[in-house]
């Protein structure tokens, strides 16, 4: 079985995606390349949560739904127990660049890895080869941004996504 831990759906063209990309749209391109299962990741508020569970809904033997939540809203962490308990994701993703917020941030941070870690679901954060020097040439996120100080509770600390040529 072959298992892409990483794949998108995209309701919408605009923005950072140049044109849509629907869950059939996936599940074609996984079938001609002999893969089983994939998570469908969501980056609030290019992709919403709701965007990802409605794809796995349809394919539910296929998919797995990754939420994501904007790491500035005061509710966040309520947020994180509506996709999860409601939803019915099985992971959060924080996306630095794109969501524009430093991996350093921890009082942004950490609530929301903490309600991950009581719910026991991963948070995912992309850790960009190089720093990924996008929106004005401010790292946003890069390896080295994991050596800095880490939430206060070990169980909750995130899984890297998208580490690139970083991980070579």
């Amino acid at each position: 079985m072959i298992f892409d831990a990483h794949a998108h759906v995209y309701p919408a063209a605009g923005g950072f995606w140049k044109r849509a990309s629907t869950a059939e749209e996936l599940i074609a391109a996984m079938d001609r390349s002999g893969v089983s299962r994939a998570t469908v990741i969501a980056i609030e508020p290019h992709i919403t949560a709701e965007e990802v569970c409605d794809a796995a809904t349809r394919f539910p033997a296929r998919l797995v739904p990754i939420g994501s939540v904007d790491p500035f809203a005061a509710d966040a962490p309520a947020a994180i127990d509506h996709q999860v308990k409601a939803l019915g994701v099985r992971g959060i993703k924080l996306h630095p660049r794109l969501q524009r917020i430093r991996f350093e941030d921890l009082a942004r941070v950490e609530p929301i890895a903490v309600r991950c870690g009581v719910l026991g679901v991963p948070l995912i954060v992309c850790s960009f080869a190089g720093g990924g020097t996008c929106f004005g040439g401010v790292h946003w996120s890069s390896a080295m941004s994991w050596r800095r100080p880490r939430p206060r509770r070990p169980s909750s600390w995130p899984t890297r996504g998208d580490t690139g040529r970083w991980m070579r």
